[in-house]
């Protein structure tokens, strides 16, 4: 991985063709990889490779690191910038509630909530949205990120 220079003049100028309201992304909209807050890096590494199954693919000093799946070089990266021990952000700020992670078929779902079940771990629902008509398997990182799993090719 490198790491560029920020355009950070390009990106606020974008703010000014921005809808006024943001009701949030559109229908379909996919996105490669994420960046999340943890409290720990440790017990991360546990949850999102142990747990999820992602490999570690990269550290970055002591304050990230990255897993991917397929030998890429990160699908998520995780970074305790926002201090260590950081408590998760109150369920009435704005922010990320959860994720979906595609999974390649039901037997790799099931696999991961035998993992979680192991582990002690609560498995929760996503309640049903506009975009899924049902509710989805929902596992929270040590830090409190959720990642609901479903089943389905990305393309």
């Amino acid at each position: 991985m490198t790491v560029d220079p920020f355009d950070a003049n390009g990106v606020l100028g974008e703010l000014n063709r921005a809808p006024a309201t943001w009701s949030g992304l559109p229908a379909g909209t996919i996105i490669g990889h994420i960046h999340l807050h943890v409290a720990h890096l440790a017990p991360a590494r546990w949850f999102y490779c142990d747990v999820l199954g992602f490999a570690f693919m990269q550290r970055f000093g002591s304050s990230a690191e990255f897993v991917a799946a397929g030998s890429y070089h990160h699908h998520i990266g995780y970074n305790v910038w926002a201090g260590i021990g950081a408590p998760p952000s109150s369920p009435n700020m704005a922010g990320l509630r959860w994720f979906t992670l595609r999974l390649p078929d039901s037997a790799s779902v099931d696999a991961i909530l035998r993992r979680a079940a192991s582990a002690g771990l609560m498995i929760d629902a996503t309640p049903a949205t506009e975009a899924y008509n049902m509710s989805l398997p929902l596992l929270r990182d040590p830090s409190g990120n959720g990642v609901a799993l479903d089943v389905g090719v990305v393309v």
